[in-house]
């Protein structure tokens, strides 16, 4: 199993518990080259060996992130500047079962609202995964995402700062817009002050926008 959370780190995009027949619950790794991956694990288990392949402890490092945004579960993990795993409710658990997958928030391409409380998250590698939340909620735990990621480049000196500012915040090397696109849809994503998308991409974040619809 330790291959699989290699490859997951390496090119993956989300991680899904699936509740599969006759066999229990398993969980599929959606991977960046479009490929899905079932393995015997559970989502907990997956997620403590994904931490420990950086020499970190699932329950420190929640409780670290937790501070930065008032929360202590579903926390943001931001394990390198480019890797941050970020979890969303993508089923109704049995019994002890767990709710949430983990998504690589770098991988991350749109969103779109499929309802009042559910949204469809589109990832690297063609994969759609539904999502038990409202557009709002997963907007916000993105914004979750950059304030760990802050928190994160400071704890390793890289000074950056972040200020949040209604249903946006300001990065030094990037700021979050909203923008109308066509059929009156909305764009939001992160612009760069510097022209040079590799200078943003060097501070662990994407260039490209990231569409809300």
């Amino acid at each position: 199993m330790h291959h699989a959370v290699e490859r997951f780190l390496m090119d993956g995009s989300a991680c899904i518990p699936r509740n599969c027949t006759d066999v229990g619950d398993q969980l599929m790794l959606l991977l960046t080259s479009g490929k899905r991956e079932c393995i015997k694990m559970t989502v907990r288990t997956f997620l403590k060996q994904s931490v420990a392949y950086f020499g970190n402890d699932l329950a420190a490092l929640r409780k670290i992130y937790g501070q930065v945004i008032g929360k202590r579960y579903q926390v943001p993990l931001p394990l390198t500047e480019q890797l941050t795993l970020v979890p969303f409710k993508v089923r109704k658990p049995i019994g002890r079962q767990g709710a949430h997958g983990w998504f690589v928030a770098e991988h991350i391409r749109g969103l779109k609202r499929r309802s009042k409380v559910s949204t469809t998250i589109d990832v690297d590698g063609g994969h759609d995964i539904l999502c038990l939340q409202s557009l709002e909620s997963c907007e916000q735990q993105l914004r979750h995402v950059m304030l760990v990621k802050n928190h994160y480049m400071a704890l390793h000196r890289h000074s950056v700062i972040v200020r949040e500012a209604g249903p946006s915040f300001s990065y030094p090397f990037t700021r979050l817009f909203r923008k109308e696109g066509e059929n009156g849809s909305s764009m939001k994503g992160w612009a760069g002050v510097s022209d040079d998308p590799s200078e943003i991409c060097r501070h662990g974040l994407t260039h490209r926008p990231l569409k809300i619809r």
